[in-house]
């Protein structure tokens, strides 16, 4: 017994020897790039589906992988292969996706397959999920001698019975009890040497023995079909078959790089917030029936020192909307100039005439009976327009109603939030940012994981960055109630997103119609009142966007095991790792101002430079760091010196804020010199019993922080 535990010793020695070393290798040693894009094969012939494109967003992946890959560090990319052939996958390719909603010309099915065969070879592991991509013989020969796939994937109907023969319990979720079903049985079994982890066995009326497998993963990557994707109990509520996450580690193997992380700065969560100007001058139910965008001004705006993004319909403030007096636009324009004034208040705009309908081009637009608000018939627009919905909204915001030293920065999308390639070329042009759409609704209504959307998609060449969250539209029954226990449950949904796992930020997304009954206005405090309550770092929805963007052109480069190299833009700055990996080594580190452990997570904060440099050090060895640090903020800061026991902090957000700073021990004393303009205060302060410092910092203050006695100085 003694030989064996000597023995254990010895290997985790030489193992946390041989992990430094490599970590300390030479540092000209050739960074390797990490691939971290997925390439998503979709789309149907030009012929088919009256020649209407399918877009990414109704693809199976965007409904059921896409967020869940983003967590894990991925980016997910789409191509249309229903309109061309696919592209050679650059190196930045970690996976392919055959989504089942892919339909091609037969003529085009072998060439499809060939190209298949390509990418085996090249070692990229795919994933094809909802169906098989091939429906005619030659190409289905193909994928029989290439893949090794057994059957002629045709359905099998009539039978008499179907079990469940194989089943592999951790590989799916408890959300819904896998059922033998007779439907969808088609004949594909897997190959030779495969993992499987459903089979089902039918019997036909002559005696005869069918095997399917929906489920399994081959050498060449994992196949998950119908109809064991998704269960559909209604319209709106989903639920997995397989854990999405037992599925990606089973198919793109073990992620262990740093992932880029949209939920969190400096240690701590997220929170931005942004009004749509739906009911702006909608008159509200209390005595004098003030408008609604009056009540939301003075008893949220003025009342909650938040920043958030309000954005307003340009056909209201000019009261070009049916149902209001072009007469009463002076009233409505002072009321926006005195939200803009706002110190707190970013402006964006929510469109011209509140179109519903974006895309002509959409072949799931969904139905609704205008294509835009109706208009007075003075204000002359029957067509929609795009410059005028974005462009010339944006010109009016910006030369009516923002002081001097703003502009609109966001094009907040209305109706369906489904703006296609064109409008959003049109934001892009302009040099502004666009965020709506995504359905994140996860709570104990919907309590699927599925009902996580992802945080951007494609339409084209174009981006579309999805709110973290849905609005008191969806939680209150479109509006009609119950309003104070509606809005109120998007907690939960805040809750669900923040743990186990971080999938968003805090984003308290709502209309000026909140403002319509006591009961509404009620909910939205409550709403609130909890994020005022929690531990977040508040940002702006336009900061969030740019965020967004940054994460997903950002790269990863590989030096030795536990050290990379991290490039993004200047807005994405919080880098994520499971907390078995160990923590930043800030000695020898390039650009970490520090990190916080959050769950089974690390949080690794930046200082926004365009290439910081990652050295882990192993979990044994986290007690022997001392470096002052930051561990958390509740908003924007700029650290301008970080030495060993020395640091520099100014506060950059309009809010007091609140810094905590890590890497001391419990008897160290330090000095902290306040400044404010001319104006110094110091004091002598001493860490809490788990090390850290805990400091107040007015708009405009400097923290200057050094120890001056106890462990570590």
């Amino acid at each position: 017994m003694k030989a064996k535990w000597l023995i254990w010793i010895i290997s985790i020695t030489l193992g946390m020897f041989y992990a430094i070393a490599e970590q300390a290798a030479d540092p000209s040693a050739e960074p390797t790039l990490v691939p971290r894009r997925i390439l998503v094969l979709f789309g149907r012939d030009p012929k088919v589906n009256e020649g209407l494109r399918l877009n990414p967003v109704d693809t199976l992946t965007a409904s059921t992988l896409q967020a869940h890959l983003e967590w894990l560090g991925y980016e997910v990319d789409y191509f249309d292969a229903g309109h061309a052939d696919p592209p050679s996958p650059s190196a930045e390719v970690a996976g392919i996706i055959m989504d089942g909603t892919l339909q091609i010309d037969p003529d085009r099915e072998l060439g499809l397959a060939d190209w298949m065969n390509t990418q085996r070879l090249r070692k990229i592991p795919f994933l094809l999920i909802g169906d098989l991509p091939v429906f005619h013989s030659a190409a289905i020969n193909r994928l029989q001698q290439d893949f090794g796939l057994i059957g002629d994937f045709r359905p099998i109907r009539n039978l008499k019975s179907v079990e469940i023969t194989t089943f592999a319990p951790d590989f799916f979720t408890r959300e819904i009890k896998i059922e033998p079903r007779e439907k969808d049985f088609q004949s594909v079994i897997a190959p030779q040497g495969s993992e499987v982890f459903l089979t089902l066995t039918g019997k036909d009326d002559t005696g005869g023995l069918h095997r399917f497998d929906p489920v399994f993963r081959a050498p060449w990557g994992v196949v998950w079909l119908g109809p064991y994707v998704t269960f559909e109990a209604a319209a709106s509520q989903r639920f997995y078959y397989a854990d999405p996450y037992a599925l990606i580690h089973a198919w793109l193997g073990d992620i262990s790089f740093p992932a880029p992380d949209v939920t969190t700065r400096m240690g701590r969560r997220l929170f931005f917030s942004h009004i749509d100007g739906d009911g702006f001058a909608s008159r509200s139910s209390r005595p004098g029936q003030p408008t609604c965008a009056e009540l939301i001004r003075d008893r949220i705006l003025r009342r909650y020192p938040f920043p958030v993004t309000v954005s307003v319909i340009e056909a209201d403030i000019r009261g070009h909307a049916a149902g209001l007096r072009p007469e009463d636009a002076p009233l409505y324009e002072d009321i926006a100039r005195s939200i803009f004034s706002l110190p707190n208040v970013e402006p964006a705009s929510h469109s011209y005439s509140h179109p519903f309908l974006w895309d002509e081009t959409d072949a799931n637009p969904g139905v609704y009976p205008h294509r835009f608000v109706p208009l007075h018939p003075a204000a002359n627009y029957t067509e929609l327009s795009l410059q005028r919905e974005i462009v010339a909204s944006v010109k009016f915001i910006n030369e009516r109603l923002v002081p001097p030293g703003r502009k609109v920065g966001l094009m907040l999308w209305s109706g369906n939030c489904r703006p296609g390639a064109q409008a959003l070329a049109v934001t892009r042009q302009l040099g502004i940012e666009n965020m709506n759409g995504g359905d994140t609704t996860v709570s104990e209504m919907y309590p699927s994981l599925i009902n996580i959307a992802p945080k951007v998609m494609p339409w084209g060449d174009e981006l579309q960055v999805y709110a973290a969250n849905q609005n008191e539209f969806m939680y209150s029954a479109g509006f009609s109630g119950p309003f104070y226990g509606g809005f109120g449950k998007v907690v939960q949904t805040f809750e669900h997103t923040g743990t186990p796992r971080r999938f968003k930020p805090v984003n308290v997304y709502y209309h000026f119609y909140s403002a319509a009954t006591i009961s509404a206005e009620r909910a939205l405090k409550k709403v609130l009142d909890w994020c005022w309550a929690e531990p977040l770092h508040y940002i702006s929805a336009g900061e969030y966007v740019k965020t967004v963007r940054d994460s997903r052109a950002a790269t990863i480069q590989r030096i030795a095991s536990g050290h990379w190299k991290l490039k993004s833009g200047p807005h994405m700055q919080t880098w994520r790792l499971p907390a078995t990996f160990g923590v930043p080594n800030l000695e020898t580190s390039k650009g970490i101002l520090g990190y916080r452990q959050t769950g089974d997570q690390i949080y690794i904060h930046t200082d926004a430079r365009p290439e910081v440099e990652l050295i882990l050090t192993p979990p044994q060895q986290r007690q022997t760091l001392t470096r002052l640090h930051i561990a958390e903020s509740s908003g924007p800061i700029e650290v301008t010196k970080s030495e060993r026991r020395e640091i520099s902090i100014i506060n950059r957000s309009p809010l007091a804020t609140k810094v905590l700073l890590g890497g001391l021990g419990p008897d160290e004393t330090m000095e902290v010199i306040y400044t404010r303009g001319t104006t110094n205060e110091t004091r002598t302060l001493k860490p809490d019993k788990t090390g850290l410092l805990s400091l107040l910092l007015l708009e405009g203050h400097t923290a200057d922080v050094r120890a001056t006695a106890g462990q570590g100085k």
